[in-house]
């Protein structure tokens, strides 16, 4: 039979033994999820730096938007100008036709007077 002091000493290296196993299983989980959180922390920093760019790239758009609207506002502002400069031009010719066809025609009756 073994002695007690033996078989202590069988369980106790057992023990340490399976608290050892028990301590490297545990390690290798830490590392993994260390590494797991190093990727995340690694992705989540590009995603980060990808947020600002696309918020960059976002306000130079809507600054160009609202450049493009002004624009198009001082476009529409300028064509509704020469549209009533057109139509004030169109309307003075018009009235310039109208009165030289009063003179020619004043002139038409003096020369038949005339010829009386």
């Amino acid at each position: 039979q073994p002695s007690i002091a033996a078989t202590a000493a069988a369980t106790i290296a057992a023990v340490n033994a399976a608290l050892s196993r028990n301590n490297e299983i545990w390690a290798s989980k830490l590392a993994q999820a260390e590494r797991t959180s190093a990727e995340a922390d690694e992705a989540a920093e590009r995603a980060a730096r990808r947020v600002s760019v696309l918020e960059a790239e976002c306000s130079d758009a809507h600054r160009e938007l609202s450049e493009l609207r002004g624009k198009e506002a001082s476009a529409a502002e300028a064509a509704d100008e020469a549209e009533k400069e057109w139509e004030e031009k169109l309307t003075e010719a018009r009235h310039t036709a109208a009165d030289a066809a009063a003179k020619l025609a004043h002139g038409e009756r003096i020369a038949a007077d005339a010829k009386q």
